[in-house]
């Protein structure tokens, strides 16, 4: 569970302001997140991820106060805990397919790439229809190939809160359905917390609740 308590965040070069007296977010919950552009949806993710700490107040998860970690402790916290699929994919375009899901693996330390990872990698690109591009390069992807390759890095380490800046901005009608769908299903099979920004009204159905930020908002 997420637990947020009178959490107030500005910025120190804009007048940008919202707090949060009170948000719960259960197990399981499938979230999304709406508000005009400049609201803070992007911070809302950040400051759950421990990328942002409030100015005040407390953000608990199973019952740890998170923007209390020091900088080691919320890496580690992000690693074991969260999958990040970000409105751009942020890929690295000298990489592969493979080497970009797991990407992190790569790069952390804590994280080891064993043969089981490698075994979950190639059983996640034959899930989504991937495990024919392997070694391409992901430049010469589609966007809705992109996007794939994002979820799959984001669902590798099975985090239990999952969240997704909108991940449906740069896709047809066709790919924007299966990416939500398929972030359903992931939060669905793993009991995990799906929060997912997005500007896409008609999307709002598939979700348990809709949260507007501009509730939150203060110029």
């Amino acid at each position: 569970m997420i637990i947020i308590e009178n959490v107030k965040f500005s910025y120190p070069t804009s007048n940008f302001n919202f707090s949060i007296n009170k948000l719960n977010i259960a197990d399981g919950e499938k979230v999304a997140v709406t508000a005009p552009s400049g609201y803070g949806k992007t911070t809302f993710l950040n400051l759950i991820s421990c990328i942002l700490t409030p100015k005040e107040g407390n953000i608990i998860i199973e019952d740890e106060i998170v923007n209390n970690f020091n900088d080691s402790k919320k890496r580690a916290f992000r690693i074991s805990n969260i999958g990040f699929i970000f409105q751009d994919f942020e890929l690295i375009e000298y990489l592969d397919l493979k080497d970009n899901i797991a990407l992190s693996y790569l790069i952390n330390p804590a994280l080891k790439l064993n043969k089981d990872i490698e075994k979950k990698v190639i059983e996640l690109t034959e899930r989504f229809g991937l495990n024919d591009k392997l070694n391409r390069n992901v430049i010469k992807l589609s966007q809705g190939e992109k996007q794939r390759v994002a979820i799959c890095r984001a669902i590798l380490s099975s985090p239990t809160i999952l969240l997704a800046d909108e991940p449906t901005g740069n896709l047809d009608p066709e790919n924007k359905e299966n990416t939500v769908n398929e972030l359903i299903e992931y939060s669905n099979n793993n009991n995990a917390i799906l929060i997912m920004v997005t500007h896409d009204f008609s999307l709002l159905e598939k979700f348990d609740r809709t949260i507007d930020l501009g509730d939150f908002y203060a110029n």
